[in-house]
This record gives structure tokens, C-alpha cells and sequence, in this order.
């Protein structure tokens, strides 16, 4: 299984929603984890740090 973690604008949600209802995809929600200021990395990259991301979901995984 393939497992894709995608940022919704919050005005586009219902369709996403409704999109991957008719195509069969199991849509898990994980709850947005508050970014911790660091003067060593640069904040505003509108791009996920895919390293930490893959580590969350593994535990979230782990605890299923």
C-alpha cells in the first residue's frame, strides 16, 4: 500500500473529500502540528520536511 500525504487548502477540502470517495482511497486526517520557531531554518517554505513527515506517519502506524 502507498501511503501520500497532501496539503489541502481548506476551500478545496469537500472536493478532495468527494474526489477520493469515488475513486475507493482511505483518507486518514492528521491533525497539523504547530511549527516550532527555529532562527536555523527558514519557516515560511510552503514545502513539507518529507524526512519528519515519514517518521510521523510510521508512528501513527505503529499505534494502529
Amino acid at each position: 500500500m502507498q501511503s501520500f500525504i497532501v496539503n489541502i487548502p481548506d476551500d478545496k477540502e469537500d472536493f478532495f473529500m468527494e474526489l477520493m470517495k469515488h475513486l475507493n482511497f482511505e483518507v486518514l486526517d492528521i491533525d497539523e502540528q504547530p511549527i516550532e520557531e527555529n532562527n536555523d531554518e527558514d519557516t515560511s517554505d510552503p514545502f513539507l520536511d518529507w524526512e519528519t513527515e515519514r517518521k510521523t506517519i510510521k508512528e501513527i502506524r505503529k499505534k494502529k
